[in-house]
């Protein structure tokens, strides 16, 4: 099970908060290496290197080699990073972000931008909701969405039309809501549009080429 946290979660997030919600992140997620003080600034160096690093390039980061091998075999664990060991003169480890370790780097590093901003920044922010999905199955996806504390879950369904493919919403019962704009963006969820289309032969219909247009 994949899950994607929005940064919408993250809105009006001081450092602190940040931290917090990264614990909470480790819980719900099931990455439990995320509770290490080292990891996230580990997964954010990755992501801003955007190539596999040598191990050594973390030592900055943390106290000493042993911790930081620690915690990297422990992301690794949780398929936030990929370990490989090459010769170059010498064997050395180098580390590298996996899908799944770079979607969370993403939220994180956003998350660190949100809680840079000003209070007149952050108010744009507060209406904001944090949609996570949940899973996805042959016929539908499952979406959590939560605002101000309150989660719903929202399962969206593919409908064929004749030879048109609609996705229908249970909880606002409609086939154009924000959660079906949301599968739009998102780019694992896309991949279960595209299944409908090219593995079904169906085609979208006119209502959702908004979404094509600004998504795709």
């Amino acid at each position: 099970m994949y899950i994607n946290v929005s940064l919408c979660q993250f809105a009006k997030l001081n450092n602190a908060k940040i931290n917090h919600s990264l614990l909470q992140l480790s819980k719900v997620n099931g990455f439990p290496s995320l509770d290490n003080k080292y990891a996230k600034s580990i997964l954010i160096r990755l992501l801003n290197e955007r190539e596999s690093i040598p191990i050594t390039k973390f030592l900055d980061i943390a106290s000493s080699y042993y911790a930081l091998k620690n915690t990297i075999s422990d992301m690794e664990k949780d398929g936030l990073v990929k370990i490989e060991e090459k010769v170059l003169g010498r064997k050395m480890i180098f580390v590298s972000l996996t899908e799944k370790g770079r979607a969370v780097a993403e939220q994180l590093k956003r998350a660190e931008q949100i809680s840079k901003l000003s209070p007149e920044e952050l108010e744009r922010f507060k209406n904001m909701r944090g949609l996570i999905h949940i899973n996805i199955y042959k016929d539908h996806i499952t979406v959590m969405d939560v605002h101000m504390g309150e989660k719903r879950i929202a399962n969206i369904y593919a409908r064929p039309r004749g030879d048109e493919i609609y996705f229908w919403c249970d909880l606002h019962e409609d086939v154009d809501c924000y959660h079906i704009e949301y599968m739009f963006a998102d780019p694992d969820l896309s991949d279960f549009i595209h299944n409908w289309i090219d593995e079904n032969g169906f085609k979208l219909p006119k209502k959702y080429q908004k979404y094509v247009d600004k998504y795709w």
